[in-house]
């Protein structure tokens, strides 16, 4: 699934929403991303529409992190993509990595989270068996699947399935 494409799919399969501005923020990155390898670092017609298309409220949270706005940029421009564009594309990604789990969670059942923890610990370390699984299964759940609150008795019927 391509980054371009991926939040609407999640957004079908789950029935739930992203952040408009986070999902804008990310669409602008990629874009500069795209300008920066393939129009030798100038803005192209695609970036300034995508920035022409902002809410106050996509820009203000922009400018709050990199501490400058993209409204001024025109087509043939130089596209800066430097450290405050980095940090943003940490947090903007972050933010929607939060929100995709979320939807995730409540969309997926649980059934699955179990088995996908069970699946994760045999992909690291496939001898594990009996108290030992059981026991590394326990903490990567709280550890990694900690929101779906996996009960002891849901992890033991994932590692009965396996």
């Amino acid at each position: 699934m391509k980054l371009a494409t991926q939040h609407a799919g999640i957004e079908r399969a789950t029935g739930g929403s992203f952040s408009p501005d986070g999902l804008a923020q990310l669409g602008t990155l990629r874009l500069m991303r795209n300008c920066m390898i393939h129009d030798g670092s100038r803005a192209n017609q695609a970036l300034v529409n995508k920035i022409a298309s902002w809410t106050s409220s996509t820009e203000a949270a922009w400018i709050q992190v990199t501490k400058r706005s993209l409204r001024q940029l025109r087509r043939g421009d130089v596209v800066e993509f430097g450290h405050p564009e980095l940090i943003l594309s940490l947090v903007v990604t972050t933010a929607l990595a939060k929100e995709a789990n979320g939807l995730l969670q409540a969309a997926l059942p649980r059934q699955l989270w179990a088995d996908l923890v069970i699946e994760d610990l045999h992909c690291t370390d496939p001898r594990l068996t009996g108290l030992s699984l059981r026991r590394k299964a326990r903490g990567l759940a709280r550890f990694h699947y900690g929101p779906i609150r996996l009960t002891d008795d849901e992890l033991a019927a994932a590692i009965a399935r396996k």
